[in-house]
Formats: structure tokens, sequence, C-alpha cells
């Protein structure tokens, strides 16, 4: 069986969560030069939407990371901490892995 986790991001207020939501939007740019046909898959649905749960979701599954790290921030449930943990894994590989990037 498998059990559905619930977001919790009530305690971001607006506009943090639009910063955060625009951040995500330049990475999601870096994506789609780095992986052009992945990002074009999900460009459609990233634009049409605004809930940050899923568009932190859309830019982990499509970054290069093992499955197991993937998942085990998949399983968190506050949206705040995937975020954090999604943008710091994302800013440690263009410091460490810049070939990566470009």
């Amino acid at each position: 069986d498998v059990e559905a986790l619930e977001d919790s991001d009530e305690d971001i207020d607006r506009i943090e969560k639009e910063a955060m939501l625009r951040y995500l939007r330049e990475m999601f740019l870096e994506l789609m030069g780095t992986k052009p046909g992945v990002a074009k898959s999900i460009a459609k649905n990233f634009n049409d939407t605004g809930d940050l749960g899923s568009v932190v979701d859309m830019i982990l599954v499509n970054t290069p990371l093992p499955y197991e790290v993937k998942l085990s921030m998949l399983q968190l449930t506050d949206v705040r901490k995937r975020y954090e943990r999604t943008v710091s894994v994302w800013n440690w590989g263009k410091i460490h892995c810049p070939r990566n990037r470009n």
C-alpha cells in the first residue's frame, strides 16, 4: 500500500512563497539549459502551477541526483524543508560540479 502524504505550506506567507517560486523559476531556466528535452516536457505544467510543493517536486525529480536522495527529499511533507534541501543541493552542485550545469 502507498500512503499519500499531504504537503504542509501553511506557515509560509504569500510574499515569501512568491520569492521562493521566483527562485525556483530561475532554477528551472538553468535546468532547461542542461536538460532541454526534459525541461520542455514539464515547462507547461511548471508555468501553470502556483503550488510551491508541486514546483519543488518538478525540479527535484528532474535534477540529476541518486534515487535514494530524491526519495528522502520527496518524503518530506514540510514544503519549506523540501524547498530548502532542493535549493541547497542545487547550489552545492553548481559550486562543486560546474561542468554539469553548462
